[in-house]
């Protein structure tokens, strides 16, 4: 999965700079990165702790300083950890708020809720997602 997503960021500024680079300014997925991208995993067990569903995938982007590399960080962690845990939405906003003062009105810091990308082209399907959400927000 760090592959996976190492590579859509990737990916992503790429297909941004080269064919939407007149809306970059917009987009808030764009203005984000260079980011930390923290992926937490989660398995929702029944009460004989058998899989009871397929993995959640919640994720997040912390903006990182432009002269940083994006990082990626995937972990498994029990729901409590991420949505009852409200210094990660601090945090987003204070990095929002000093690493990204220019175009901190285009970007929406939240956590985001996915199934698990088990397609044979996940790079492309997460991209478009992404990018599908960027260019419903600006209209």
């Amino acid at each position: 999965m760090q592959d996976t997503y190492s590579k859509a960021l990737y990916t992503y500024k790429t297909f941004v700079e080269t064919f939407l680079n007149p809306l970059k300014s917009q987009l808030s997925t764009y203005l984000i990165l260079p980011c930390e991208f923290v992926g937490i995993l989660q398995y929702i067990c029944d009460e004989n702790e058998k899989l009871a569903s397929y993995p959640i995938f919640s994720w997040y982007m912390k903006p990182l300083p432009i002269s940083e590399p994006n990082q990626i960080n995937i972990c498994c962690k029990d729901e409590d950890e991420i949505w009852n845990n409200t210094a990660i939405c601090d945090d987003l906003i204070m990095a929002q708020k000093t690493l990204r003062k220019d175009g901190n009105i285009f970007i929406n810091n939240k956590i985001h809720n996915s199934d698990v990308k088990l397609s044979e082209t996940p790079v492309t399907d997460i991209i478009y997602e992404w990018l599908e959400n960027d260019l419903k927000e600006i209209g």
